[in-house]
């Protein structure tokens, strides 16, 4: 999802986004560190996406 789809969203929405891609990045985490799925970019991606949606709720939040 880029940031402009990103920026329509509501905050609850935006919230419940935060939520699945953390958890997504725990899972994923798990899988690197168990040895079962060798693709650390993956978790980069995910943090990155967690760090726009993190923006955007504080952008919403303040205005």
């Amino acid at each position: 999802m880029n940031i402009q789809e990103l920026r329509q969203l509501s905050l609850p929405e935006l919230h419940n986004k935060l939520l699945e891609a953390r958890q997504r990045l725990h899972f994923v985490r798990e899988e690197v560190a168990s040895g079962k799925d060798k693709n650390h970019a993956q978790a980069r991606v995910i943090k990155k996406e967690i760090a726009q949606i993190s923006t955007c709720i504080s952008t919403l939040s303040h205005s």
